[in-house]
């Protein structure tokens, strides 16, 4: 926990000596309400988080029978038989809910004519020998309560994914619906800034903003259409060859004729040959340096 708070800290704003405002971490007992202002998606997180957090710690306790069985095994016949000759309970054998008892699941099995005795417990007599078991049988006749745990787990599983849709629903609902509660996002933080100088950057509109406060990020806009139209058309070329390359594909695994075969493979040369020279243009355009639009955001790391 002080490795992830310190790890937390760090990554908070405002974190410099001689802020007036320094940025501090919630407390783990913090309502979860109190992230409602943070938005809907942030505040079903921090529930779904939660909640399931506590769903699988019950789901673990629940099934730390299981899980100690089969872990141990068989051992745990003798350790209870080596406990009870001591007058001792242990903790192991009291989780496995009696499985380990004579008439519980690991003695349920088809069992040996013969009674061999354990070789690592030198209090057992002959009353105390153990019986040999075969592990099919102990599943198919004695493993009841494995099936009626997973069971179990599974149902509450499914539970409570329903469940949880319909509280994330009601959530949202509730946040969506409020009109007291002020939401903050990422427009409380960012303003939009027109006539921007020629020949401005981002990092000159950084360096002139930054005297009101600390800035977060900054998108300039950029007057980039004929790009953005030619990736568009790249990408219309880039489908048609693959289309005509399918086609040909076709015409060859069904032995068409000759001549609707080469026509198929003349498309897909052409359509590749097309796709080719554009994206070499495109390439050229990305090299480019392209103008401002005259507008900027700036995001702060304070709410406006």
């Amino acid at each position: 926990m002080k490795k992830a708070r310190l790890y937390a800290s760090q990554r908070l704003a405002r974190q410099h000596e001689g802020d007036e405002a320094p940025g501090e971490l919630y407390p783990l007992y913090t309502p979860l309400e109190t992230f409602d202002r943070f938005g809907t998606d942030v505040s079903q997180y921090m529930h779904f988080v939660l909640y399931t957090s506590r769903l699988f710690f019950c789901l673990f306790a629940f099934n730390l029978a299981n899980l100690i069985i089969n872990l141990e095994g068989q051992n745990l016949a003798f350790l209870e038989l080596d406990s009870a000759a001591a007058g001792v309970n242990p903790l192991a054998v009291v989780h496995t809910l009696g499985n380990t008892e004579s008439t519980g699941v690991l003695a349920k099995g088809r069992q040996s004519p013969h009674p061999t005795p354990h070789p690592t417990s030198p209090h057992l007599t002959a009353p105390h020998c153990a019986l040999q078991h075969v592990p099919l049988r102990t599943l198919s006749i004695g493993g009841h309560s494995y099936g009626v745990i997973e069971f179990i787990t599974s149902g509450v599983l499914v539970v409570y994914i329903y469940w949880l849709r319909g509280k994330m629903s009601e959530i949202r609902t509730r946040i969506r619906n409020s009109t007291s509660l002020a939401t903050l996002t990422a427009a409380d933080f960012t303003v939009m800034v027109s006539h921007l100088p020629d020949g401005w950057g981002s990092d000159d509109v950084r360096g002139f903003f930054e005297r009101f406060g600390q800035v977060v990020h900054v998108s300039v806009s950029l007057n980039n259409r004929g790009l953005i139209l030619e990736m568009k058309r790249t990408q219309e070329l880039r489908d048609r060859h693959t289309e005509a390359a399918l086609h040909l594909l076709t015409k060859m695994s069904r032995l068409a004729k000759k001549e609707e075969v080469v026509r198929a493979r003349v498309r897909s040369v052409r359509s590749l040959e097309r796709f080719e020279r554009h994206r070499a243009r495109l390439r050229l355009l990305m090299r480019g340096k392209y103008q401002h639009t005259g507008h900027v955001r700036v995001t702060s790391s304070r709410a406006r």
